[in-house]
């Protein structure tokens, strides 16, 4: 047996009586307030068996779905056979994607570490800055005391030699995220985080109001300009 948690969502459009996973199975008719009309529901398979089929056990937790009340799932809803078959599919490959990161694993953790020796080797003082992620604020701060502001952008900045390997770690950090045995400590890289916002924050990074945004995404950014 194979014990790992694996999730799967799917829908039940109560209006049109249509089981489905992703809303691009719908009639489209029905696709454009299938949203108003549809329930949400995440399962969980915990045990599979070593062909990567849901165990039987696993499996029986479909036969006990809940009927729906206020758009809500409760109990006794039926779920079609074949529908069944297909959420037990989907959860099976979900297990075998997960099964072959983990033993890319130690490959991935070995490149990961070459990668972050050549990050954290590049010059961060005097070398032209570029980003690799940006990231808006989303509190609800600003809807409230902060309306009159706008959101904070964040920036994680490294030199522009390593661009490539910086965004390189970064992609095989995102693929193991729910990877247990990925260690993320010794992979974590050096980079600059600055904040660009017309406001103050109690946060540490470095903040600054006077920088245009769309320039440094197109053309970067050194040190002494922040």
């Amino acid at each position: 047996m194979i014990y790992k948690d694996i999730k799967v969502e799917f829908f039940y459009d109560y209006a049109d009586n249509i089981w489905y996973l992703d809303s691009n199975e719908l009639p489209k008719a029905v696709r454009q307030n299938s949203w108003l009309a549809s329930a949400t529901k995440e399962m969980i398979f915990s045990a599979f068996k070593n062909n990567h089929q849901v165990s039987a056990t696993s499996a029986k937790q479909l036969d006990n779905m809940v009927y729906l009340h206020d758009n809500e799932f409760h109990k006794n809803l039926i779920i079609p056979k074949d529908f069944k078959a297909r959420i037990l599919k989907v959860a099976s490959q979900k297990l075998e994607d997960l099964l072959k990161i983990e033993d890319e694993c130690k490959k991935d953790i070995d490149r990961a570490i070459y990668l972050k020796n050549i990050i954290d080797a590049a010059d961060f003082n005097h070398e032209k800055l570029v980003v690799i992620k940006i990231k808006t604020s989303h509190s609800d701060w600003y809807k409230g005391a902060g309306m009159l502001y706008a959101p904070s952008s964040y920036l994680t900045l490294v030199p522009q030699s390593v661009k490539k390997e910086a965004l390189e770690l970064q992609n095989i950090r995102r693929k193991h995220q729910n990877d247990p045995n990925f260690d993320f400590p010794k992979t974590s890289y050096k980079t600059i985080q600055l904040r660009i916002a017309d406001h103050v924050n109690d946060d540490t990074l470095i903040t600054n109001s006077n920088l245009n945004l769309d320039n440094i995404m197109k053309n970067g950014i050194f040190p002494y300009q922040i």
